[in-house]
């Protein structure tokens, strides 16, 4: 009778452990899996991090090696000195310059004025804040100027450092305000910058 009961039970208990076992075996792989996959993206992230962190130090290293002991005069003797609408000025003076033209006093003056200070780009410091890092100057543009598109291409190309120039030492120059109008053939132009001085 004991080993009829066992009998009965056993085909039960054999047949319960039978599916267990592999419920047990494929629980077990699968949750060692997981992990393994888990620790595979953690050491992909991790590498990934340390290449975004190489690569933003470099970059900072050649920004810094680049505006470090910058030309403190850089927008005197680079942005202020510029001449615009030169070519405007060579089509003028021949006919500014002949007697038998019309207009001549407005050519003149034309001409007078694309020659003079009051269409020179010219800056003055408004606020300075210091730091033990950097030195930001406040560069408001004290008119506007007349140019044409060559120019204000020249003229942001150096602004912006486009294509970056590693001979002069230079300030980071970041324009603040630009306001850019149409006027006939030319455009007029008011802006501020902002002046970082890097020691």
């Amino acid at each position: 009778m004991f080993f009829e009961r066992i009998g009965r039970i056993f085909p039960l208990w054999s047949a319960l452990l039978s599916i267990c076992f592999p419920l047990l075996a494929t629980f077990i792989l699968y949750s060692q899996h997981t992990s393994l996959q888990e620790l595979e993206e953690q050491t992909l992230l991790s590498l990934s991090r340390s290449r975004t962190a190489s690569l933003q130090k470099h970059l900072s290293d050649a920004f810094f090696s680049r505006h470090q002991h910058s030309d403190p005069y850089f927008l005197d003797h680079h942005i202020e000195a510029l001449s615009f609408l030169q070519q405007e000025q060579k089509l003028l003076q021949p006919w500014a310059s002949h007697p038998a033209t019309n207009n001549r006093l407005e050519l003149e003056h034309r001409l007078s004025f694309l020659r003079s200070e009051e269409n020179r780009l010219l800056f003055h410091e408004t606020k300075t804040q210091t730091s033990p890092q950097c030195k930001e100057t406040h560069e408001t543009q004290r008119h506007p100027i007349e140019l044409d598109e060559t120019d204000l291409k020249r003229l942001l190309s150096l602004i912006e450092e486009i294509p970056p120039d590693s001979t002069t030492s230079r300030p980071q120059l970041i324009i603040r305000d630009f306001h850019l109008t149409r006027k006939n053939q030319t455009f007029v132009l008011e802006m501020n910058l902002l002046k970082r001085e890097f020691p």
